[in-house]
């Protein structure tokens, strides 16, 4: 439980920073890293048991990305060991694995892609929410889970960022990534039914405003992938 405080304080700490501080790009790039390092650290010195889904998807899959030469024979080869596997996430098991053989490293670069997505789509609706309170509430919930369910969380990563981009009007991108989470977990079809649903509600009069129903909707969808 310490460890758990320490580094998520640590983190909160220089996310108000980031919130609050008006410098340079590279001021907030540096207090960014900051803020992902505790929770990325966290990443690589966890357990290979925590979940089953970290064993089987996780260390096995990268094993075999590691053993192989080509990504065509690797897909292949998986398609036989573990065909349920989406390409999206064989695709980034096979290129962390031409950069390092260890495992620890994979998972501490797939939670920094994972987080630094998370953080993100907060910091889009810097003007509407509280990024400190929303971190926070993303530590408590999601981010814990995250260690047990490897293709889903980044999947949900990549579709939060994605329907974060849409609703600040940057469509290709967001539409690009929001199609692209289908390819690292199938379940992401429903949040790409939770964002028609989002739009469809635009059409009504609803007595909550947009930002609340985004993430009420978008929390409950991420119950539902876990």
């Amino acid at each position: 439980m310490v460890p758990y405080i320490l580094f998520y304080s640590t983190s909160l700490f220089f996310c108000f920073f980031y919130q609050k501080t008006t410098g340079t790009k590279l001021s907030k790039a540096i207090i960014l890293v900051l803020v992902l390092l505790p929770l990325v650290l966290m990443s690589f010195g966890a357990d290979i048991g925590i979940g089953k889904d970290k064993l089987l998807y996780g260390f096995e899959a990268f094993d075999y990305a590691r053993s192989q030469t080509s990504f065509i024979d690797y897909r292949y080869l998986m398609s036989i060991e573990q065909p349920k596997i989406e390409v999206g996430y064989l695709l980034l098991n096979y290129l962390i694995s031409r950069l390092t053989n260890n495992f620890s490293i994979y998972c501490l670069c797939y939670s920094a892609i994972m987080n630094f997505l998370m953080f993100k789509s907060f910091s889009l609706f810097k003007e509407k929410v509280n990024i400190t309170l929303a971190w926070f509430m993303y530590l408590l919930s999601y981010f814990p889970i995250s260690f047990g369910v490897f293709r889903q969380s980044l999947a949900i990563s990549i579709a939060f960022f994605g329907i974060s981009l849409l609703e600040t009007r940057r469509k290709k991108s967001g539409f690009v990534l929001l199609l692209l989470s289908y390819f690292f977990h199938s379940s992401a079809l429903f949040i790409i039914v939770v964002y028609i649903v989002l739009i469809l509600m635009k059409k009504i009069s609803i007595p909550v405003s947009k930002i609340e129903i985004y993430i009420i909707l978008l929390g409950i969808i991420t119950l539902l992938f876990l």
